[in-house]
């Protein structure tokens, strides 16, 4: 679980790039089986990052389609990921 850790403390340090944040949430995202026991460690930094003014806004902006793909991708995540809590 070390590497649960790990991934998290980057992804709430606001001195990591944003691209390195990106990486690691796509990640998470593509490999949803493997986060899957730990979702709700990561609902919170992950939200964060999209909130977060040093995000790059090309991945987090709405379009005239509605939201950007990488918020989809990332709720749709949480949505499913978290099914096990509830």
């Amino acid at each position: 679980m070390e590497w649960v850790k790990v991934l998290k403390s980057l992804l709430e340090n606001p001195t990591v790039h944003a691209n390195i944040k990106a990486l690691i949430i796509g990640a998470i995202m593509n490999c949803d089986e493997v986060f899957k026991p730990y979702a709700l460690h990561f609902v919170e930094p992950i939200i964060k990052c999209i909130l977060s003014e040093a995000f790059p806004t090309s991945m987090t902006a709405t379009t005239s389609q509605g939201l950007n793909y990488f918020v989809k991708d990332i709720v749709s995540w949480r949505k499913n990921s978290t099914k096990m809590f509830r």
